[in-house]
Formats: structure tokens, sequence, C-alpha cells
């Protein structure tokens, strides 16, 4: 089993690749049997709900993976994601949180504290050249070729 960490942020305007990452997440998840996996939208759930739910140890699995797409916690008002900095201090040990924004501010000290605890990965939107490369590399995975053209 690879090492989870307990909170991941997923950031960039790339969402054909979070996207991916997430599945793999959900199917990791899903294929060990032993995780309760819940997705909250961030701009309609509270923070709040989102904190007590992975402080809340689960019933029927022995891990939860959170997912918490469209986060607004990382720019604008620091008060408000102050309940989510106290909790990235000491996660709970039975819960994988995953973190997706479009934007964030690399100066805060959330942003911060999540590099130091867990794991960032940035989604950049690929150059013109990158997407060749990676529809190249996905199509040799598959055993298959493709030309430029």
């Amino acid at each position: 089993m690879p090492e989870i960490k307990p909170i991941y942020l997923f950031y960039g305007e790339e969402r054909f690749l979070i996207e991916k990452d997430l599945h793999a997440f959900r199917h990791y998840f899903s294929a060990e049997g032993a995780f309760d996996i819940k997705e909250y939208d961030g701009r309609k759930a509270s923070l709040a709900e989102i904190i007590a739910d992975a402080e809340t140890p689960p019933l029927f699995a022995e891990k939860r993976l959170i997912i918490v797409d469209q986060v607004p916690w990382f720019k604008g008002d620091v008060e408000e994601s102050a309940p989510l900095a106290k909790y990235i201090e000491d996660p709970a040990d039975f819960t994988c949180l995953v973190l997706v924004a479009t934007e964030v501010d690399k100066r805060r000290k959330l942003f911060k504290n999540i590099s130091t605890l867990g794991k960032v990965r940035a989604f950049d939107k690929l150059s013109h050249w990158d997407l060749v490369k990676y529809v190249r590399e996905t199509f040799m995975k598959q055993g298959k070729r493709i030309d430029a053209g």
C-alpha cells in the first residue's frame, strides 16, 4: 500500500488532469474496500461541516476519503479558513482530505502547512507542446503509436 498523506491540495486550470488524479484516488480507495468516500462542493458546503466529518471516525470502514471540490479557502479572508488551518495542524489519522482549487495564494500559511504536512500538486494549463507530449505518452501506454499529424 502506498503512503497516503492526511491532506492533499490539487490546484490549477487543467481540470482534465485533476479529474484523472481524483479518479485514481476514488478507484484506489474503493478497491481497498475499507474506505468511506464522501464528496463536497466547497462553494456550497460549510467548512465546519467538512471538518466535523473529517474528525468523525467512519462507522463501517477503517478510513475515510473526503474530496472537496472548488474550495475558496486559499484566497481571500484568512478568518474564513481558520478552522481548516487548525485541522491541518493535527489531522485525523483515519481521514484523507483532498482539496481542489482553481487558484491559490502560495504565500499563505495554509498553503505552506499543507505543503509540509501533506502533498500539493499543481495542474497548470498545458502548453501546445506539453499537450502533444501528453497525448503521445497516453497512446504509448496503451501500446499504440500516433504521429504528429
